[in-house]
């Protein structure tokens, strides 16, 4: 049984009780301030590997870890789980969207009608039913159509993701790319991007990512993301106009980068 899990089982347990709640909510604040925190923006991990000039980044849409009923991602997340465990009238359906859209940036506005018109019929607690299975057990569920489109969705925002991180390992830059990337800042999709694209490659993460990707408003911030890509890319993502070439003397460019700031011994940390 995974973390997140294992607190949605706490937040069951702890009902109604004030003291269970308050169990809780401190063991999910000892979760937060465990975990690996955000990644860097992508400027800041280049500044680091190339050794660039420049002031750390501050993107729109950062968000710090919070504990109990705090602001924060991790206080947003801290709730979500609880509307998972305790009941959704345990937190109520603002803080509930809260948690969400921090969870699924770029859906608020459906994710906040979905909730709003749950609570209205009645059924918000069996809305949030499929959350509070554990990812293993919603891919058991799952039909395979179901499961080949999550793969789908996984890979949509894997791929973007990958492309938003590569400018943080020295990927050259272009015009579409610094576009895409500032429009994924706007959106306040980057940590998740990045957080999809790393687990891709993590066996131990792989079916969470793929049991999110059941979620509709997920396959919907993929499908955006897919096109945002695909307007970008009509003005070449891997083409710069003043730089004669293709996409081999690209890959050639990142690897020259990559290869000399390695040489001079500071891939992955700053001298100063």
């Amino acid at each position: 049984m995974g973390r997140t899990q294992q607190l949605v089982e706490q937040a069951r347990a702890a009902g109604r009780s004030e003291q269970g709640q308050d169990v809780f909510y401190a063991a999910a604040e000892r979760e937060v301030r465990r975990g690996p925190g955000d990644p860097p923006h992508p400027a800041e991990m280049r500044r680091l590997v190339l050794d660039e000039d420049g002031e750390p980044a501050d993107p729109v849409g950062s968000a710090g870890r919070g504990g109990r009923r705090a602001g924060g991602r991790g206080g947003q997340m801290a709730h979500l789980v609880a509307a998972v465990g305790m009941g959704a009238d345990q937190v109520g359906a603002e803080v509930l969207i809260e948690a969400l859209t921090a969870a699924m940036p770029g859906v608020g506005e459906q994710l906040a009608a979905a909730v709003r018109q749950a609570e209205a019929d009645g059924t918000l607690d069996t809305w949030l039913a499929p959350m509070s299975t554990d990812p293993l057990g919603r891919l058991a569920a799952a039909s395979q159509e179901q499961m080949a489109q999550a793969r789908g969705v996984a890979g949509q925002l894997g791929g973007v993701g990958g492309l938003y991180l590569a400018y943080g390992l020295g990927m050259p830059d272009t015009p579409a790319l610094s576009a895409l990337r500032a429009r994924i800042d706007e959106l306040g999709l980057g940590q998740l991007l990045v957080a999809v694209a790393t687990s891709m490659v993590n066996p131990f993460r792989l079916a969470t990512v793929l049991s999110s990707c059941l979620v509709p408003e997920v396959a919907v911030v993929a499908g955006m993301l897919q096109a945002l890509v695909a307007r970008h890319a009509a003005d070449g993502l891997l083409h710069r106009p003043d730089v004669p070439g293709g996409p081999e003397d690209f890959m050639r460019e990142w690897l020259t980068a990559l290869g000399a700031a390695a040489t001079r011994g500071d891939c992955g940390t700053r001298q100063g």
